[in-house]
């Protein structure tokens, strides 16, 4: 009886795991997370933000909404990382978004200053990359395709607040004038649905910023690609990345806009560079199944001894 308390002890302690990990939403499009390529998107993320501090100056709504938003890609994490290399940038780097902070949000800043800090950190940022990554990590097109698929990521996090179909800041709100095969689908039907409704301006603008983005990182990683990828898949990033651009632009819904990222893109860059996508049926919850079959199975074994010893 001792032996079968502990074997039911551990097999609850897994399936607690399995609930845990379980838990979290899981898309067909989970790829497998890489440093490199999460400090590439940084790259391009924290200047967009800092831009639009810089475009949105004298409006402290907006300007607040892109420093938080500078505050969520350049972690301390990302600081010790650049230190170990670079003591002298990261204090540069960090010095200039502190700066950068400070002066924007000055209720009358300085807008030649803002541009002075933007200017340097668009450097420092820059300069950070062959700091932070190794030449390997820069030349594997699989690092810069994960890149590409982070940066889409937070495309629809903020499309949704600005939407408002995602988590949005009420503070800020405001109004304002499938599969690979489904391309032409979804194009005939952004001509059908009406606008959506802005509610969100500063996600609005990232979102279009990162838009850009993704199709500038898109084409430096096109002239990259040999000549022997997936013809068909390049073909349809080229189409899907244009496809993004137009949808941000003209305000499609939420849904058209995450079914060409995870529809089109994102299966595509699977196709053209072997990226790593997480099972339909993860293995946290099949490591459930099994578990609560487990559970099940000694609960019987033990009933069964039980009603033995008790003669029933």
């Amino acid at each position: 009886m001792r032996r079968s308390s502990i074997l039911s002890l551990l097999l609850i302690t897994i399936l607690s795991f399995g609930l845990i990990f379980s838990s979290k939403a899981a898309y067909a499009h989970n790829f497998g997370s890489d440093e490199s390529a999460l400090y590439l998107a940084k790259v391009q993320e924290v200047p967009i933000e800092a831009h639009y501090i810089q475009s949105d100056i004298g409006n402290a709504t907006l300007v607040r909404w892109h420093v938080d938003k500078i505050g969520e890609y350049w972690t301390s994490y990302d600081n010790s990382q650049i230190a170990e290399r670079n003591q002298l940038l990261a204090k540069e780097i960090t010095g200039s978004i502190a700066n950068l902070t400070s002066e924007a949000t000055k209720t009358n800043p300085d807008p030649a200053l803002v541009k002075q800090i933007v200017d340097n950190l668009d450097g420092y940022i820059a300069e950070s990359v062959s700091v932070r990554i190794d030449q390997q990590k820069l030349q594997n097109l699989s690092v810069s395709a994960l890149a590409i698929k982070a940066v889409t990521d937070e495309i629809m996090n903020d499309y949704g607040n600005a939407t408002g179909s995602g988590s949005s800041m009420s503070s800020m709100s405001m109004s304002s004038g499938g599969s690979m095969g489904s391309m032409s689908s979804m194009s005939n039907s952004s001509n059908q649905q009406p606008a959506s409704m802005i509610v969100n301006i500063a996600a609005y603008q990232s979102t279009q910023g990162l838009a850009t983005a993704a199709q500038n990182m898109w084409n430096d990683l096109k002239a990259k690609t040999p000549s022997n990828a997936s013809s068909t898949a390049i073909s349809n990033l080229d189409k899907g990345f244009i496809q993004l651009e137009q949808y941000v632009d003209n305000k499609a819904s939420n849904d058209q806009v995450m079914g060409v990222i995870h529809g089109v893109i994102h299966s595509n860059l699977q196709i053209a560079y072997g990226l790593q996508v997480a099972p339909e049926f993860p293995a946290p919850l099949l490591l459930t199944v099994v578990s609560v079959a487990g559970v099940i199975a000694v609960a019987r074994f033990r009933l069964k001894h039980w009603r033995k010893d008790t003669n029933i």
